[in-house]
């Protein structure tokens, strides 16, 4: 195998690497159908490559089939850029010549670029630079004759160079090219339909041991900023899904018209934003009743007890503004008293039994005496319950293994408590978040989902959480600080270790690169003509005689005008490298003619060099000459027009 397949095999992993842990297994398909029978060949366990040119139209309908139905076409971002990946992989089976590396290695960066319009982080757009790099690289190698590549090192690293200084000669363009060309929203026929990601794991309901996969995750969900009074830690419930349905231990969302809330608001408590990270479509989080201001291009849908789902427009990422309210309700109708009661036939006796002895004389009173059975009878808060196994996994629970997280113990809660017929629904959510004070924001990430039961009370919702007594430390610290507690095992040296690590210099160092990032990712993904605007004021007031009206386009003529001149400079510097290389050939086969050789069909001039010299018949000065040509045509930065017009002069006074 040349270096040239192993150099397109590692481009073509580098291409693939950030996709294979993102949950889509059509890629890591495509890599492996893509790459497997080329190390099979480098192996020499067999040579599969004319059965694959054969088998390429089969994988490409079939790619296309799949695309098609998944994806519903191609007119989205998702399915375009997985048939680029199909190209991506086809161009490596039948890459042949020089044209065929082009195009597999442009094909790689489109699909590349393609995914960057779907993830657009600062981490990617690094990534991006880096294989836009070695795309670069490998493109200039390739065209090289092999002879030079083979044994010419200082032929290399002048290209490496000349490479490296047109790279980082074109960063400065980028961003300011990024900065001042028009941000202009061209509303292009590209939406296509998308397919939906319950990434939150709330979207149709809660089974008690759904949250160990979750919790065990630190992906972030959203951040929130508060404009004005924020509420305790220990009140940061941010409620997602009403679950009103149970089949004796599992919740779901009734089916069935909306019921709306009947409340009065009385007077304004918090105001609020969430921007939400890589979620497609997801419940809105938000704090206990709230009216939504203002949200992303999107389709707004209310749900049962004043919670909200949004489906955004194309790929940007869910984000609303909202303010919550101290309410007060009327009474719940018999309907809506009916489906808080629903109890499935199959409620075992001794849970019966067990909910009549913790009835209280009041809602309040039972809360409390179901709370105090959990802790009397060494009911443990565990992490990783696992699935429990039984016909009555209720029962399973509140009488054998008494072990469980949030979602155990709420849904155990709420049943006892419909059977004492006090209205009562689980809430899918997440509780607290991580306060970065730098940029004075929460951080709610997957570990920080919560379910808690919320039980209508004095003619009101409110929570009854077991939570807070069972496991104190997740809701007053939160999440990451209740792991350590859990692991460490309540020590009694686990207060000081939480205190020492949230002031420690890498936990500020973490906390400020989170808010680093966190600004410029803002900047860079919602950067558009109102923001532009906005940045580039400064600039503006300094033609103030010249910009009336239209901000537009006055950038829209600076952008062209720049352009312009870069096109022209670029131009004007290729033809006079023309011109130098014109020369340049031509004083070379003038060279040839006075040597009365010349190279072979294929042959490059390094190998013609070495074939002369074995010959015996070039001397110190015609040497010194081809090595010259050789440097000036593959390197022309490493010379100079004086240095051509030396090489020029010292041909035409050749005698031999």
């Amino acid at each position: 195998m040349t270096w040239k397949r192993n150099a397109h095999l590692l481009y073509i992993f580098l291409i693939f690497l950030p996709f294979f842990n993102d949950g889509y297994f059509e890629l890591i398909l495509i890599f492996l159908l893509g790459t497997l029978p080329l190390l099979f060949q480098n192996l020499k366990l067999y040579h599969p490559l004319k059965k694959l040119k054969k088998t390429k139209y089969f994988f490409l309908i079939a790619s296309l089939l799949y695309i098609f139905f998944q994806y519903k076409g191609l007119r989205n971002i998702e399915g375009a850029s997985l048939f680029l990946a199909t190209l991506f992989v086809l161009k490596l089976w039948e890459e042949e010549s020089k044209r065929d590396t082009f195009l597999f290695l442009l094909i790689g960066l489109l699909f590349m670029v393609s995914k960057f319009l779907i993830h657009q982080t600062p981490f990617f757009l690094i990534y991006l630079i880096i294989i836009s790099f070695l795309f670069l690289i490998i493109t200039s190698f390739t065209s090289m004759d092999n002879s030079l590549l083979k044994d010419d090192k200082e032929m290399k690293r002048h290209r490496i160079k000349e490479i490296r200084n047109l790279f980082i000669a074109s960063l400065p363009l980028s961003i300011l090219l990024f900065i001042f060309f028009p941000r202009i929203h061209l509303h292009l026929p590209f939406g296509g339909q998308k397919i939906p990601i319950a990434q939150t794991g709330f979207s149709q309901g809660i089974t008690p041991g759904d949250f160990e996969s979750l919790i065990s995750s630190k992906d972030e969900v959203f951040k929130v900023h508060f404009n004005g009074p924020t509420p305790g830690y220990n009140k940061l419930y941010w409620r997602g899904v009403i679950l009103s349905f149970t089949d004796g231990f599992s919740w779901k969302k009734t089916s069935g018209p909306l019921k709306k809330s009947t409340f009065k608001r009385k007077h304004k408590l918090f105001e609020y934003k969430l921007e939400y990270k890589n979620i497609e479509e997801s419940p809105v989080f938000t704090l206990a009743w709230p009216i939504i201001n203002k949200h992303s291009p999107g389709r707004l849908k209310r749900k049962n007890g004043e919670t909200f789902s949004l489906r955004p427009r194309r790929n940007k990422a869910l984000k609303f503004s909202a303010t919550s309210y101290d309410v007060s309700f009327k009474n719940i109708s018999s309907d809506d008293m009916s489906t808080y009661l629903q109890l499935p036939p199959k409620i075992g006796i001794k849970t019966k039994r067990l909910a009549t002895r913790l009835k209280g004389a009041t809602t309040q009173e039972t809360i409390f005496n179901i709370v105090d059975y959990y802790k009397k009878n060494n009911f443990l808060f565990d992490l990783s319950p696992g699935r429990y196994q039984k016909e009555n996994q209720l029962e399973e629970f509140l009488f054998e293994r008494k072990r469980g997280y949030c979602e155990h113990f709420a849904s155990s809660m709420a049943i006892l408590l419909r059977l004492n017929k006090i209205p009562t629904r689980l809430v899918g959510g997440f509780m607290g978040g991580t306060y970065n004070a730098y940029g004075k924001y929460y951080t709610v990430r997957n570990e920080d989902a919560h379910a808690w039961p919320e039980v209508w009370i004095d003619k009101t919702w409110r929570n009854a959480d077991p939570t807070p007594s069972l496991a104190p430390t997740r809701i007053s610290l939160g999440a990451d600080a209740y792991f350590l507690n859990f692991f460490l095992k309540d020590s009694p040296i686990v207060p000081g270790l939480i205190l020492r690590r949230a002031q420690s210099l890498w936990r500020q160092l973490e906390l400020q690169f989170d808010f680093i990032y966190y600004k410029f990712s803002h900047f860079f993904s919602q950067y558009n003509f109102s923001n532009q605007n906005s940045f580039l004021k400064p600039f503006f007031n300094l033609f103030p005689s010249i910009i009336t009206i239209n901000k537009l386009h006055f950038l829209t003529l600076m952008v062209i005008i720049f352009i312009f001149l870069s096109v022209g400079f670029l131009t004007i510097s290729s033809l006079s490298l023309e011109s130098s290389q014109n020369k340049l050939e031509a004083y070379f086969n003038k060279l040839c003619k006075k040597l009365k050789q010349k190279p072979k069909k294929g042959e490059g001039p390094l190998a013609f060099k070495e074939r002369l010299e074995k010959g015996g018949v070039l001397n110190e000065q015609t040497v010194s000459l081809i090595d010259f040509y050789i440097s000036a045509k593959y390197s022309p930065s490493s010379v100079n027009h004086a240095g051509i017009k030396i090489f020029i002069n010292k041909i035409n006074n050749l005698r031999i």
